[in-house]
């Protein structure tokens, strides 16, 4: 991991990007995205229409119990030019069905600030989100109980070392499942826990240029207890079950690996090569995963 001493909530809301030229945050209530924010900050059951909005600071801050749905993936797009993150949600917040895209935020980002798209609170869910070109995560969890579910993640953290999907410190449980990774630069799933819960049905598909060695790795840690990782498809890098750097309070336990397919598994750190890493004793179990073509007992 990466961003171990991420620091959430103000902090990463209002750094980030350090080398950017400042951009005026101020929003005239006429304005399109002014209309956008007016109508999320209003709540509810909220439909976005098909187009394009191109939002600057501060976050948008969507309330607590509000659904937000756009009309798919490719035609609801949120443009994102500013240095903190785009969204910043409440507990029990839906998100589906639009594309959230980093492509205009300047500069680069230091990791353990990060630009964001999408800040995930208590039991909240994202599904059928396409996240493209973070320059820091695509999507952070700092709360508990998200579900990320039907989602896409393409060129995220292409300005540092982040992870496409991370979270600090977040209590679970979790579910992760049938996501798309594309053009990883490091990490697809990085977890600090403690987290349960279940990463099923995900695939990553391919690399870009990456800032570490352990571009679209699927990883349990942080003291992870009882999370079951299965069916996951990763034609680049590996799943590793270890800690780090003490996230979390302690090696991930009681973690069952299960029918995942690993295609290439020689890009990951040692000892964490080939592909399939899981920390001896603490009650982890694997079988029946496939590396390069071997099953694993």
């Amino acid at each position: 991991m990466k961003r171990k001493d991420a620091i959430v909530g103000i902090g990463l809301l209002l750094a980030g990007c350090s080398s950017a030229t400042p951009i005026p945050t101020s929003t005239p209530p006429n304005t399109p995205e002014g209309k956008l924010r007016a109508l999320l900050a209003a709540g509810g059951a909220i439909s976005l229409p098909a187009g394009t909005w191109v939002v600057n600071d501060p976050a948008l801050y969507v309330p607590a119990g509000t659904t937000v749905r756009g009309a798919g993936i490719g035609q609801t797009i949120l443009m994102y030019t500013g240095t903190g993150s785009l969204i910043n949600d409440a507990p029990n917040v839906t998100i589906s069905d639009l594309t959230l895209d980093g492509s205009l935020c300047p500069g680069i980002a230091p990791v353990q600030i990060g630009v964001t798209l999408v800040f995930l609170s208590n039991n909240s869910t994202l599904r059928r989100v396409r996240m493209q070109n973070a320059p820091s995560f695509g999507a952070f969890v700092y709360g508990g109980s998200p579900t990320i579910q039907s989602c896409q993640f393409d060129n995220c953290c292409r300005t540092n070392g982040a992870d496409a999907l991370g979270s600090d410190h977040s209590d679970g449980p979790v579910l992760y499942d049938s996501n798309v990774f594309t053009r990883c630069r490091n990490n697809s799933i990085d977890n600090c826990g403690p987290l349960t819960g279940i990463w099923s049905n995900n695939s990553v598909l391919s690399i870009a240029p990456i800032h570490g060695t352990d571009a679209g790795d699927i990883i349990v840690d942080g003291g992870c207890s009882g999370v079951i990782v299965r069916n996951n498809t990763l034609m680049v890098g590996g799943i590793q079950v270890y800690n780090a750097t003490g996230c979390g309070g302690g090696e991930p336990h009681g973690s069952q690996i299960i029918d995942n397919v690993i295609q290439n598994g020689t890009i990951c750190d040692t000892p964490l090569c080939p592909g399939l890493y899981i920390v001896p004793g603490y009650n982890n179990t694997h079988h029946g995963n496939v590396i390069a073509g071997v099953t694993v007992d």
